[in-house]
């Protein structure tokens, strides 16, 4: 056969042929068609499960790793509360826990350190502190300072009552808050503002306008003002139980990183912590009801163990609340922070043992320094403490290189004068006796001040006005910015700091007999940005008769110097203090209150017998009190101090086991889209 014939017969039964040339073909060309298709959905579809099965195990296994870094942030915040750790950092690496691992590490750091150095002035002014303008260098120098900080560095007052438009513009003018009790130690009502209702723009300044419930004792707590009555602890401080609080000069921050893994995934978790603090309470009161009238504002935290009473329109709370019971007439608030009813107990018994600070004072704890003990009623001058050399000093005498800033009375202790360079705590088995000015300042000595000053000369009772730029002085982020005046005894100043023309922060000054650099005011509750706006102070100048008056503005370095007055029993403020009182410390008293004595009678008048009672500070204690003869005459001005929280006087109770949370973030691993 030819090769053309074999050629046709191929041609002839060919698979192209037959498709094309018969039924059977088209069918068998349809079932490729198909199964092809379905062949590359299938691929497809297959590709995608696995795809997808591969993208949720990989979530799944870094929900997996979330839930061990969380668990290792647990586990570090445990060993924390048990103080186990003794060394910092501290690190756990690759720790197999289930179907992974977990690292941890904990980082203890400070939120600030205080600078014992003292440097020398930066003298711009021939004056420069000098009391040349002054006759009475050694006259009683109590300052009357209006609800300023006067010594603090950015002490934060966070007063809320910047500008009023006069000097008296105190907290809580119209309620005579504080007499808690009415002859029941346990169940004081606290009436009306209790301690830091800031009644802003209330300038009726008698106790009792238009709240009638409002305190009738006028400062008779049922308290004893005896100091030395046997009515008193007689325990001296011996308590049976170590409440081995922390602190130091600056509070102590821990940052807490977990991170897990699982199968190659990773996540990481982190949070800041520092321990609970009393001291973040604008308003303490463990025992009994809390009120506050009208324009009341509260900076800090307010926490009472039984109810809150709102009796006016408004009461502004800046910062979280809470009540043990229930906030009465509740629509009369602005909240600015959380509100908690039914709140979780605190004991300020426990978190205060008067013998673990015994044994700090007398150096009877390890690794924790020495203090100052007296084992009888004392006297605590803060002038005479000095922390400008190597080593602090009392009354002339080295406290030595270990010194941890606790001093403990067993009796009472009466406290007064100015603490500048260091932090302290007080602490009394019995009362706490206030007995003139107590003003807190720096740690740094050295400062810049505009050159010349501005001198005011005006005829008496008129207000001049002037505004001086400080854009050379301010050089930092947190600038301490006062005001210091000299010449004629009470003028009274108030001074507003502007920034590009508008007021960030307020303050007041009195001058009075004594060193102006006792009486300086101190701005606070800011912060700046130097290269963005422009800075200047303005001033309001009223004079008590014509003479010359220079008046400079002072920018300081350091951080803020703090004191806390505890008191086993109760807080007092002695009868014969000034009509015009300063009162710049963290008040506690663990099994009582806190009271003014006196009467309208047995308080000096000063110059024109005005009455103002400023304290800057948290007020912490048992059940609630009373400002006495100021809540009938005069203003309180009570002010939360915003920075006393980072900068806490040392060793400062805090509640058992409380944290506080600064910041909670994830860190997100670059595996993770």
């Amino acid at each position: 056969m030819s090769v053309k014939m074999v050629n046709q017969r191929i041609n002839k039964y060919s698979l192209v042929r037959l498709i094309t040339h018969s039924s059977r073909g088209s069918a068998l060309l349809a079932v490729l068609a198909v199964a092809g298709i379905l062949g590359i959905l299938g691929f497809a579809f297959l590709s995608k499960v696995s795809s997808e099965q591969r993208h949720a195990g990989r979530w799944r296994r870094a929900t997996q790793a979330f839930y061990l870094a969380e668990a290792a942030i647990s586990k570090g915040v445990n060993l924390l509360q048990e103080e186990a750790i003794t060394e910092f950092p501290y690190t756990e690496t690759d720790v197999s826990f289930g179907s992974g691992e977990y690292s941890l590490t904990i980082e203890r750091e400070q939120s600030g350190q205080e600078d014992g150095t003292s440097g020398d002035h930066d003298d711009h002014d021939s004056d420069h502190g000098d009391d040349d303008h002054d006759s009475d260098h050694g006259d009683d120098d109590h300052d009357s300072d209006h609800g300023d900080d006067d010594h603090g560095c950015d002490h934060g007052d966070d007063d809320h009552d910047s500008d009023h438009g006069d000097d008296d513009h105190g907290c809580d003018h119209g309620d005579d808050d504080h007499d808690s009790d009415h002859g029941d130690d346990d169940h004081g009502c606290d009436h009306g503002d209790d301690d830091h209702g800031c009644d802003h723009g209330d300038d009726d300044h008698d106790s009792d306008h238009g709240d009638d419930d409002h305190d009738s004792d006028h400062g008779d707590d049922d308290h004893d003002s005896d100091h030395g009555d046997d009515d008193h602890d007689s325990d001296h401080g011996d308590d049976d139980s170590d409440s081995d609080s922390s602190g130091a000069y600056a509070v102590d921050l821990y940052t807490i990183t977990g991170e897990g893994e699982v199968g190659g995934v990773k996540r990481s978790v982190q949070v800041r912590l520092r321990e609970d603090t009393f001291l973040r309470f604008a308003r303490f009161v463990q025992s009994s009801n809390l009120s506050y009238a009208r324009n009341a504002v509260l900076s800090g935290d307010v926490w009472t163990g039984v109810d809150l009473r709102l009796t006016g329109y408004p009461v502004t709370f800046m910062r979280d609340v809470s009540a043990r019971g229930r906030i009465q007439n509740r629509s009369n608030g602005i909240f600015h922070g959380s509100v908690t009813e039914n709140a979780t107990p605190i004991d300020l018994q426990t978190a205060v043992n008067l013998n673990y600070y015994k044994n700090l004072a007398q150096g009877n704890v390890a690794d924790q320094g020495v203090g100052i003990y007296s084992s009888t009623h004392s006297t605590i001058n803060l002038d005479s403490f000095d922390f400008s050399g190597s080593t602090p000093k009392y009354n002339g005498s080295s406290l030595g290189s270990d010194f941890n800033g606790v001093v403990y009375v067993s009796g009472d202790a009466y406290v007064e004068g100015t603490l500048h360079g260091g932090s302290i705590t007080i602490i009394a088995s019995d009362d706490v006796v206030i007995t003139g000015h107590i003003r807190t300042g720096c740690t740094g000595n050295s400062y810049t001040q505009t050159n010349p000053p501005t001198v005011f000369n005006s005829a008496q009772g008129q207000t001049q006005t002037a505004t001086v730029d400080i854009d050379d002085l301010i050089t930092t982020n947190t600038p301490v910015v006062r005001i210091r005046t000299s010449g004629r005894k009470w003028n009274k100043i108030k001074g507003e700091l502007l920034a590009n023309g508008q007021v960030i922060s307020t303050t007041y000054l009195i001058r009075e007999s004594g060193s102006p650099d006792e009486q300086m005011a101190t701005f606070s509750n800011f912060t700046v940005n130097p290269s963005g706006y422009s800075y200047s102070v303005k001033l309001y100048y009223q004079s008590s008769g014509t003479g010359s008056n220079p008046t400079w503005i002072r920018v300081y370095d350091g951080n803020p110097v703090n004191l806390g007055l505890v008191a086993k029993d109760t807080i007092y403020i002695d009868s014969q203090t000034p009509r015009q009182l300063v009162v710049d410390a963290a008040l506690l008293a663990r099994d009582g209150n806190w009271r003014a004595l006196g009467s309208s009678s047995s308080h000096p008048s000063g110059f024109d017998g005005s009455w103002v009672l400023t304290i800057n500070g948290p007020i912490i204690t048992r059940v609630g009190g009373s400002a006495g003869p100021w809540s009938s005459y005069g203003v309180r001005r009570y002010n939360h101090d915003e920075d006393i929280v980072d900068y806490s006087p040392p060793y400062f109770p805090v509640p058992l086991g409380g944290w506080q949370r600064i910041y909670w973030k994830e860190i997100l691993p670059k595996d993770i889209s």
